[in-house]
């Protein structure tokens, strides 16, 4: 699924019902990084995965890619899906 996030279309992957998790992966992978562990979340959790700007399927949109902006873009898709909370984990620079 795509979305649009502050003029970039972004690519995420949402499964499950339950309380959310955000999952951010490191750089330079995506949201596949993710799949056995949402593959075992997914019973009792909705696992909300997303490719960062410039990875994966997502545009890379304008303006250098952050630490802030992966945050922000995590934040803005969280909305997009009604989340109003969600525990968040990461690796490396998702970290």
């Amino acid at each position: 699924m795509k979305a649009t996030i502050d003029g970039a279309r972004i690519e995420y992957d949402v499964r499950g019902e339950g309380p959310a998790i955000l999952l951010l992966h490191a750089f330079p992978l995506g949201l596949s990084m993710w799949d056995a562990q949402g593959e075992a979340l997914c019973g009792t959790h909705r696992v909300v995965r997303f490719d960062a700007r410039g990875f994966g399927g997502s545009d890379p949109g304008r303006g250098p890619l952050t630490m802030e902006r992966i945050a922000d873009d995590g934040a803005y898709l969280l909305e997009h899906l009604g989340v109003e909370k969600a525990v968040v984990g990461g690796c490396s620079m998702g970290g």
